[in-house]
């Protein structure tokens, strides 16, 4: 007889949770043949994010019809199909993995992928964005999602539309809008959309500042993009000033970012910058925006604020220079001073895996930031993302 103690049981929620932690696509397979306590967890972690592309729609139909219950675990499905022309057979197929999808919230559709640049026109852009299929269109009208991320895609004004009166959380992409027949908004009670980006999307932006679209951004939270157009960013910002919680700006596209009215709600305000310029296009970029955001030396302009996030993306060409941000640093010093309660500066940098230049990048930064640096509301962090496993650390 053995002596052996029993090895313990562990409870199956400790298993789920340690499960999802898993990162590991192989480990999770293997854990989905081992035992039925495993099994069902490990199917719904390998399923929850769906990834539907020209080369493998015929064997996902395959999968699911073999194993129905499979297509229940799917939340999150991403759509890489539309840059080519599919057999007639496989957009059956795909048609038919659609329909069994009932439990999807979020939704991608690129079609970008796959793609190679190819020489047009001038003005015209490398990327021509793709149609959105009819079996992909009517499934995106009949189920209702809680986010939705267009990449160069063409998109119907009624279906533009549709989604910003249906879909809670958007993200475009370099999308363009179909004028192809009009498209009268039909008001709704309550606003539902929550998150707007707009990445490069001017047409989007501009259709959406017109007067009578900009209601539905009535509940709006959060507010992304990357060039604010013609004036349409500034209206979008004065649409939503009541609502909005967090709004983030892409500081190196032309013009700057808008002038921010009074926004009582605003808990953060997140800059993006991209070290493409040398130091003097950097300096000038830095200048516009710290002029656009003198409100913040005004805290009843902003008397929520809890964080400034600045996020410097330096390239390998690009300047390394921390002198171009001092207009900004005097800006924020100066702007913290005056509020009861400071709000938190994070400085976020990424780059290559070169810690003496983030060294002396955050060694500026402090000394033009004395009283946020002893108040330790001075935070900054960088990122080597090129690395396995990224790496992340306090400067």
């Amino acid at each position: 007889m053995s002596n052996s103690t029993p090895l313990p049981v562990l409870p199956q929620e400790l298993i789920d949770t340690i499960l999802w932690e898993l990162d590991d696509l192989e480990s999770l397979k293997v854990c989905s043949l081992t035992s039925s306590s495993l099994r069902f967890i490990s199917q719904r972690i390998l399923f929850y994010t769906l990834t539907v592309t020209v080369e493998n729609c015929a064997a996902i139909f395959q999968r699911l019809t073999e194993c129905p219950h499979l297509a229940d675990h799917v939340r999150s499905l991403i759509i890489r199909t539309l840059h080519a022309a599919m057999p007639s057979q496989d957009v059956t197929k795909f048609s038919q993995i659609l329909d069994i999808l009932h439990n999807v919230r979020r939704c991608m559709l690129d079609g970008l992928w796959g793609r190679f640049p190819a020489i047009g026109a001038p003005g015209q852009p490398l990327f021509p964005p793709s149609a959105i299929p009819q079996p992909l269109r009517d499934f995106l009208l009949r189920r209702r999602l809680q986010e939705i991320s267009l990449i160069c895609i063409r998109i119907p004004i009624a279906i533009l539309w549709y989604f910003l009166t249906t879909v809670p959380n958007l993200y475009f992409h370099e999308s363009v809008v179909i004028q192809n027949g009009p498209a009268a908004p039909t008001i709704i009670e309550t606003p539902v959309l929550r998150s707007l980006i707009l990445n490069s999307d001017n047409d989007i932006g501009q259709y959406i500042a017109r007067p009578q679209n900009m209601w539905c951004l009535g509940d709006l939270w959060h507010l992304s993009f990357c060039s604010p157009g013609d004036g349409w960013g500034g209206k979008l910002i004065e649409a939503a000033s009541r609502t909005l919680e967090h709004i983030h700006f892409d500081c190196a596209a032309h013009p700057p970012p808008p002038n921010l009215p009074p926004l009582p709600a605003l808990r953060t305000l997140k800059l993006s910058f991209f070290g493409r310029f040398k130091s003097s296009g950097m300096a000038e970029v830095i200048s516009r925006t710290a002029n656009v955001l003198s409100s913040l030396i005004f805290p009843e302009m902003l008397p929520a604020l809890a964080e400034v996030r600045i996020e410097q993306h330096f390239a390998e060409n690009g300047t390394f220079d921390a002198w171009p941000y001092l207009p900004l640093i005097t800006l924020l010093e100066i702007a913290l001073a005056a509020y009861p309660t400071p709000p938190r500066t994070h400085w976020f940098l990424l780059m290559n895996d070169q810690e003496t230049l983030f060294q002396d990048f955050a060694n500026t930064i402090r000394g033009g930031m004395p009283k946020a640096h002893h108040t330790e509301r001075l935070v900054l962090e960088a990122c080597v993302p090129f690395q396995t496993p990224v790496k992340t650390f306090r400067i």
